[in-house]
């Protein structure tokens, strides 16, 4: 695992990509008052529809759970030839935010493996924050590793060097000790080749990220 990712970038969500991560979801403290199978029924949908255009890469928590929900995907019309599996155990479903920090140098492809704590230590994210080093190794993959806290719903980029963040969240003492802006935005500028940081207040009432972008 190597320390700074120089040269690489983070892209915007709109340029092309080879496919689609998600955590199939297992936990029902994640869904509180929400029917379990409702929850699985509506990833089914997304998986669908995601599958008849591009590779959809789902975590599962085991091998069984795996054949249930290869059995169950099949039976339901979804194109299994872009379905891959990964078996990995999580705490909770938002891999967005654990999981892997594509950048690109070119068309070299690596993974930023920031630091997870559950939004500030408000759940248990053990499992979590070792997924996306997992996920590279799995992959074969060059991995960044920075060191310090940051979730991917936190920033928003535009892959030409800007970057949308909120104070409320990347700065807040729950994550990185209270890291001020600019030690924040020099690794942004390491590590996904951001030039220019747009700060928000990014203050949300009962929301656990704590203003994600």
């Amino acid at each position: 695992m190597i320390k700074t990712s120089g040269l690489y970038r983070m892209p915007a969500e709109w340029e092309l990509h080879a496919g689609t991560w998600l955590t199939w979801p297992h936990n029902p403290e994640t869904w509180p008052e929400q029917s379990m199978d409702q929850v699985e029924l509506d990833y089914l949908q997304i998986v669908k529809a995601l599958a008849q255009e591009e590779k959809s890469n789902i975590l599962i928590q085991n091998k069984s759970a795996q054949d249930k929900l290869y059995k169950r995907l099949q039976s339901n019309g979804v194109n299994m030839d872009n379905i891959f599996f990964y078996d990995i155990p999580t705490n909770d479903s938002w891999i967005r935010d654990y999981g892997p920090n594509f950048v690109v140098r070119g068309k070299d492809l690596a993974i930023n493996d920031w630091d997870f704590d559950s939004w500030g230590r408000k759940y248990k994210w053990e499992l979590d924050d070792l997924a996306c080093s997992i996920i590279a190794e799995q992959l074969q993959l060059k991995s960044f590793k920075p060191g310090i806290v940051l979730e991917g719903g936190a920033i928003e980029v535009n892959g030409l060097g800007t970057c949308l963040t909120t104070d409320s969240c990347v700065l807040n003492p729950n994550r990185n000790h209270g890291i001020r802006r600019e030690p924040m935005e020099k690794f942004f500028n390491d590590y996904l080749g951001i030039s220019k940081t747009i700060w928000l207040h990014g203050e949300l009432e009962g929301d656990d990220t704590d203003g994600h972008i």
